[in-house]
């Protein structure tokens, strides 16, 4: 603007306002800036690296683990599944609720522009979970490796399309599909979870007590929910899927050959007459009476040994006097029955025995439904402890949070190993109790204690995150440690309860805990540096959350498909048969 002839005194107005009006620009750009964002700003190439260094910490640890012995390879294989699982499974759900929440529920464009305090979100977790919970149920029966199956059918049809290279890729992928399925969506749905009771229990945080009901309020709801998912599911399986099972006496479960399995199912379905050569009598343990139970206790005896043999029947049998009903050409070298079934010579003299009914879909979604139930009630039982020492609860925005209190590292130890002990407690009364008390409930109080003691353990290691970084606001520091930390103490464990035949549920409840800590480590570390590498974007935290989503979904969660389901199920796929 040319001011050259303005008298003086309109000359020193005008570039006073001039001066003003380039200051209003500046405070303009800068708002703008504010709102719409500069781009990426930070180090953009650390989450390659963080994304990197977690596959090969991963990849490197199996190849350490392919030279040990089978069980400490097979619990350090399904160590690493786990640990992906959760990691993705916690990633999915803070993109879902950056989306869900924060964007279309709060936003207000595109947005409904409304309050989400914590019971509106409890409602909406709650109705989004159940539904997620049935429809993955769905995917996992349509997935199911049988003849009669939807997607077995489909993928039959594209192998008549396909080269044989992924005509071998598809098999492979159908064989652990349920296994997948079942576990990934059981980990999705408990974060869901977390989330609908997290925000109930943030709801009722002024009153203790309120506070402190919420977990046996959940407990209930959540053991009905496992009961009402094995009823409907029983309703389903079909006698293609079932294969019958033998427990030996250190608790594993071994197959019988097909024939006398399918005979035992047929007897099953008709447990009236006689059948073949002999009859089965199969028994309800008592907890049977209220309750969907695989587990059943069977006799076999001929017609003409019964009348001699009526007084001595019980409900239990031994592997023994099945065997001595077969021909001596199912016995191995000499008529040794040791010599050929690896089982038998482990079995004591007498004592008593059971049988099961598995179906491997169905085992599967029970186990991911239990693992994820046990994860609920983990956290649940974590804000009760942090409740308990501090007076507050954690965020359910955020799960793994640094404590402000060092000493409550000391606390979160003390408490892991309490609830290590609560599960030798269980494992103890579960061998005495087996009659009188549900293997599910076992299974269930197991889990809880595993999980807690894997909450109890990522919030220990919080401490040493670094509040403040030029990488990350980070929790790399403890991710890492924690890994190589979890895949030694796991093996040693498994080790010691190899050799000592004891142990076996500790161990594998630490193992347990340890991938609960280190996916929840790994998923807030790649969450930290996402964050910081997207602050620059409008809405960055729901876009960071949303890259972070696909980034696992392409680079993550292919290898853990294609090569971790795989060999964490190798012990169950080659499972001993038991040949009668």
């Amino acid at each position: 603007m040319n001011y050259g002839n303005c008298c003086p005194d309109f000359l020193h107005h005008c570039l006073k306002a001039s001066k003003r009006q380039e200051e209003l620009l500046k405070q303009e750009e800068h708002l703008s800036e504010i709102e719409h964002g500069q781009g990426i700003n930070g180090p953009e190439w650390m989450l390659c690296l963080v994304m990197i260094s977690f596959v090969l910490t991963m990849m490197g640890l199996l190849c350490m683990v392919n030279s040990q012995s089978d069980p400490v390879k097979a619990a350090e294989k399904q160590l690493s599944c786990t640990t992906v699982s959760i990691f993705a499974a916690s990633t999915f759900s803070i993109a879902l609720h950056g989306v869900l929440i924060e964007q279309l529920w709060m936003g207000k464009s595109p947005g409904l522009n409304r309050s989400a305090g914590p019971l509106v979100q409890a409602r909406i977790y709650g109705f989004l979970s159940v539904g997620f919970y049935v429809f993955s149920s769905c995917l996992v029966y349509w997935c199911r490796d049988s003849p009669n199956s939807w997607c077995k059918r489909w993928m039959e049809a594209e192998e008549e399309r396909c080269g044989g290279w992924t005509k071998k890729l598809l098999h492979a992928d159908m064989k652990h599909w349920s296994f997948a399925v079942a576990q990934l969506s059981g980990h999705i749905t408990a974060f869901l979870l977390i989330r609908a009771f997290g925000s109930l229990q943030q709801s009722m945080k002024e009153s203790s007590l309120k506070c402190y009901l919420v977990l046996p309020w959940a407990a209930m709801v959540l053991r009905a929910a496992l009961l009402l998912a094995k009823l409907a599911r029983s309703r389903c399986i079909q006698e293609v899927d079932v294969r019958w099972q033998k427990e030996d006496h250190e608790g594993e479960y071994h197959n019988f050959g097909e024939a006398y399995s399918g005979m035992l199912e047929r007897q099953y379905k008709v447990p009236e007459g006689p059948h073949d050569d002999s009859t089965i009598h199969f028994e309800q343990p008592e907890i049977a009476e209220f309750c969907i139970s695989e587990y059943w206790d069977i006799t076999e005896s001929s017609p003409e040994q019964e009348e001699a043999e009526e007084n001595e029947l019980t409900s239990w049998s031994s592997l023994r006097s099945f065997c001595s009903k077969r021909p001596g050409a199912d016995l191995g070298p000499g008529g040794d029955l040791r010599n050929r079934d690896p089982v038998a010579g482990k079995l004591p003299p007498e004592g008593p025995q059971r049988v099961r009914r598995f179906c491997h879909w169905d085992h599967a979604a029970h186990e991911a439904s239990l693992d994820g139930v046990s994860l609920v009630m983990g956290f649940l039982i974590l804000q009760l402890v942090l409740y308990f020492h501090t007076g507050s609860l954690n965020p359910i925005e955020g799960l793994v949070v640094k404590p402000e209190d060092t000493w409550l590292v000391l606390w979160m130890g003390l408490w892991s190993i309490g609830f290590l002990l609560v599960v030798t407690v269980v494992s103890c009364a579960e061998r005495y109790m087996k009659r009188t008390f549900m293997p599910t409930n076992f299974e269930f109080i197991r889990g809880t204690s595993s999980a807690a003691m894997g909450w109890c353990l990522v919030h220990a290691f919080a401490v040493f995150a670094r509040r403040s970084s030029t990488w990350m606001d980070t929790y790399i520091f403890v991710a890492f440690p924690l890994t190589w930390l979890g895949f030694i103490v796991t093996g040693v464990l498994h080790s010691c309860a190899r050799d000592l035949r004891t142990f076996r549920h500790e161990a594998a409840s630490v193992a347990e805990a340890f991938g609960i800590a280190i996916g929840l480590a790994w998923d807030k570390a790649f969450e930290s540096v996402i964050v910081l590498s997207t602050q620059g974007w409008n809405g960055h935290y729901v876009m960071s959350k949303i890259i972070l989503a696909t980034v696992v979904l392409v680079a993550v969660v292919p290898p853990w498909f294609w090569y971790l389901v795989p060999r964490a199920e190798e012990r169950e796929e080659h499972a001993e048969i038991v040949r009668l």
